[in-house]
């Protein structure tokens, strides 16, 4: 069943790049490669994307590659300090060629506009691992929304936070609400697994029998803000002509991954030309 699902998953990826002309079969820049992680060890790589359990991957990488000393369980931050990992940036043109030719590569999606909600509920509303960027990026957001709205409140609500994303190309947002074509690369990097977040223990597992990995480590529990639950009251909140300003801005992450528009969103009626 996961066999056909990944098959499905990658016919429908790879018809997508070709549709669309993506950078398939292009060499990109090292820089491309700062989101993917490395195991030498065991020639494994995995690109993060952040909502999407990196916390609990990261944290196996750490344990994979003998690096998670002076860590305690519940050190949320510090499993996301870059200099604990290898990044595949990092290394020569020569030897990022020949782990992508060679090791097995994999990434986890989730459905997009949860993603987005997710951040916003972890970093501005819970913030429960006091994520040092918060303050900046509150203040981001409201000097950014006030533009066109100079008497706003001094509260960073759901739609501020929308209208923040949507003000800025892709490659200008913050890793937590970038695009998963921005970060991964999917056109240009032939992932051997592509799992979803609505499937992840099972494909989690899936990919540790598939690595050999199963006898040596166990996917760690996950603490859920139960996101999906509120993803109708929350973004009931957004102007529906912002919500279709979203799709488009994430259409290629929603084609690629199977997601479909509005998906999780059909209850609040939005159609093209839907008004504010």
């Amino acid at each position: 069943m996961i066999e056909k699902r990944q098959k499905d998953r990658k016919e429908r990826l790879k018809k997508f790049c070709e549709s669309y002309k993506k950078n398939n079969n292009i060499e990109l820049a090292k820089e491309s490669y700062h989101h993917v992680i490395v195991s030498d060890k065991y020639r494994l790589m995995y690109c993060y994307i952040p909502k999407v359990a990196c916390t609990q991957w990261k944290k196996m990488f750490l344990i994979l590659n003998d690096k998670r000393q002076g860590i305690q369980y519940n050190e949320h931050e510090k499993y996301h300090e870059k200099w604990r990992f290898n990044y595949l940036a990092h290394y020569s043109e020569e030897a990022i060629r020949t782990r992508l030719r060679s090791y097995y590569k994999f990434l986890f999606v989730r459905e997009p506009f949860e993603r987005l909600l997710s951040g916003f509920e972890d970093k501005f509303v819970s913030n429960i691992w006091n994520w040092h960027e918060t303050s900046l990026y509150t203040s981001a957001i409201l000097n950014r929304y006030r533009q066109e709205h100079p008497n706003a409140t001094d509260d960073v609500t759901f739609t501020k936070f929308i209208y923040y994303i949507l003000s800025l190309r892709d490659e200008a947002r913050n890793e937590h609400w970038k695009s998963y074509e921005g970060l991964c690369h999917p056109c240009a990097v032939d992932y051997d697994f592509i799992g979803h977040f609505e499937n992840l223990g099972q494909e989690s597992q899936y990919v540790l029998k598939k690595t050999g990995l199963e006898k040596i480590i166990a996917f760690p529990p996950i603490i859920s803000l139960n996101t999906s639950r509120k993803v109708l009251e929350k973004y009931s909140e957004v102007p529906k002509h912002m919500i279709l300003q979203l799709g488009d801005a994430f259409k290629n992450d929603l084609e690629m991954f199977n997601y479909a528009f509005p998906g999780p969103l059909s209850a609040l009626n939005i159609t093209t030309g839907s008004g504010k």
